[in-house]
């Protein structure tokens, strides 16, 4: 998506609970990275915040990676495979979400 898209005129501006929101989620894909967040806990934070976002540019990057994460987590791989598995299936919407935040 183009930046221009992010903030599209026909779109209403962020709420800042909606920042935070989407800040949380950047935060937690840090952590997940860095090894200190389960690919489950991405993939309840990012059903629940989607399901939270009244922004609906944000919406479908946010739900997103879901089926994948969950198509993840059945798989039976190691902990450590989840992981990276999760950051593969992710980068799409840590991309956007890195965007949005130099917009903000």
């Amino acid at each position: 998506m183009e930046r221009n898209d992010l903030n599209h005129a026909e779109h209403a501006p962020l709420t800042d609970i909606e920042i935070r929101l989407l800040n949380n989620v950047l935060d937690a894909l840090d952590r997940l990275f860095d090894g200190d967040s389960s690919p489950i806990d991405i993939h309840d934070l990012l059903l629940a915040t989607g399901h939270a976002l009244d922004h609906p540019p944000s919406i479908p990057y946010v739900l997103g990676p879901v089926p994948a994460l969950d198509e993840i987590l059945r798989n039976g791989e190691s902990l450590e495979t989840q992981q990276q598995q999760s950051l593969e299936a992710t980068a799409h919407l840590r991309h956007y979400l890195a965007d949005l935040d130099a917009l903000i």
